[in-house]
Order: structure tokens, then C-alpha cells, then sequence
């Protein structure tokens, strides 16, 4: 089994949020509003 570490985890995270925001899979503009949020809350947590 192949271990995945953290910071992988996260980062696979934000490619699959940005991959959802950028082929507009949310449903609908709260969904994508969540999805941003999200992706910016994740960003200011790892970076401090």
C-alpha cells in the first residue's frame, strides 16, 4: 500500500477543487461560492 503524506493530500485537494471550479462541475452558484471558500480557507491554513 503506498503511503501518501500529507501536504500530497492537500495539494491533490486544491487540484481537484480548482479542476471543479474550472470545469464549472458545481451546481450552482452557492455550491461554487462554497467550493472558492473552501479553496481559500485551505490556502490561508497551510501557508501560516
Amino acid at each position: 500500500m503506498e503511503s501518501i503524506s500529507e501536504n500530497n493530500s492537500i495539494n491533490d485537494l486544491i487540484s481537484h477543487l480548482d479542476f471543479i471550479l474550472d470545469n464549472k462541475k458545481y451546481i450552482d452558484s452557492v455550491h461554487k461560492i462554497k467550493i472558492m471558500t473552501a479553496r481559500e480557507i485551505i490556502l490561508k491554513i497551510i501557508s501560516k
